[in-house]
């Protein structure tokens, strides 16, 4: 038993050096300024995976700063163009949106009106939305293994926020209410990373 196992093992190991060769490991940080409707704001992401004859796998995750901090996980794709040392790419990336708290600045505050009242101890909650984006940039080569990216995005987030609160009315009777508001958060962003591969 030990003798097959040990002459597949001698089989198998050139052609997990060939694939090795074959497929190359990557890994990009960004920072980034997000531009929209709400204004400027800024994210950090870091996203790694495989790389074969130009085309890029893999996964990351994000912290996003627009409207609300939240934290996006998703996997990308991009495809390098040319063989220099300055290559254009595409890039793509699709995921899920997550909601860094619960809870809202708002909480504990009382409105008043002449015919009633609304206690506003609301509870907050948020579900997971999308994350996507769809854009392009130019790779700087600087070193055998390491380099420079620059890139220009189309970004949209989305997030639902669910918040339940007490109606109340002149004889002291309330009643609950529950609403929910869905964010779609469409921007423009513009990033510098260091790529390792």
């Amino acid at each position: 038993m030990k003798n097959r196992i040990l002459l597949i093992i001698i089989l198998l190991t050139p052609m997990i050096m060939q694939a090795q060769q074959k497929w190359k490991l990557w890994g990009v940080s960004e920072a980034g300024i997000l531009t929209g409707s709400y204004g400027p704001s800024g994210d950090l992401r870091l996203q790694g995976g495989l790389e074969k004859k130009g085309w890029m796998f893999g996964a990351g995750a994000a912290y996003d700063g627009y409207r609300y901090e939240t934290f996006p996980v998703y996997g990308q794709i991009r495809k390098m163009f040319g063989k220099k040392k300055m290559k254009p790419f595409l890039t793509g990336s699709f995921g899920a949106n997550f909601e860094t708290e619960d809870d809202n600045p708002y909480d504990n505050m009382v409105f008043a009106s002449s015919n009633s009242s609304i206690w506003a101890q609301p509870a907050y909650t948020y579900t997971p939305g999308i994350y996507a984006e769809l854009g392009a940039g130019l790779a700087f080569r600087t070193h055998k293994t390491f380099g420079y990216n620059l890139s220009f995005t189309y970004t949209r987030k989305t997030l639902t926020e669910g918040n339940t609160y007490m109606i109340m009315n002149g004889d002291g009777a309330g009643e609950t209410t529950t609403s929910s508001t869905k964010y779609l958060l469409n921007r423009w962003a513009f990033r510098i990373a260091m790529q390792i591969d």
